[in-house]
């Protein structure tokens, strides 16, 4: 959590900082709800991507966690349920049906119906 507390002290001194897309990014990793939402209110994107690895968005994150209460508050937000990764060309459903898959994490199947069920 480190990281974390840093990038709230850079807020302190430089409130833009603590919006980039690799901040909220890390936030819905760690499935930290309350700091994801805080993010999102002070402008954070809810369609952050990722500069690295498959460039994936937060709601590829929070999908392949079966986070369903992440995924739903980031599509609340505004978060693309359509976006596509670099890497795989998979999105956000794609990404909960491929965790299924590969760490038979149950809630993950949750998030590829629910995604679904929204057009996703």
């Amino acid at each position: 959590m480190f990281w974390l507390s840093a990038s709230f002290a850079r807020a302190a001194q430089a409130p833009e900082s603590v919006l980039a897309d690799d901040v909220i990014l890390a936030a819905a990793d760690a499935r930290q709800h309350d700091v994801v939402a805080w993010l999102i209110a002070r402008g954070a994107s809810a369609n952050a991507r990722a500069t690295a690895q498959s460039k994936q968005t937060a709601l590829h994150n929070a999908a392949w966690n079966g986070d369903q209460r992440l995924v739903e508050m980031l599509l609340e937000a505004g978060a693309d349920l359509h976006a596509r990764d670099e890497e795989h060309d998979s999105t956000p459903r794609g990404w909960a049906e491929t965790s299924l898959e590969i760490t038979r994490n149950p809630a993950a199947g949750l998030v590829a119906a629910y995604l679904a069920s929204v057009g996703g």
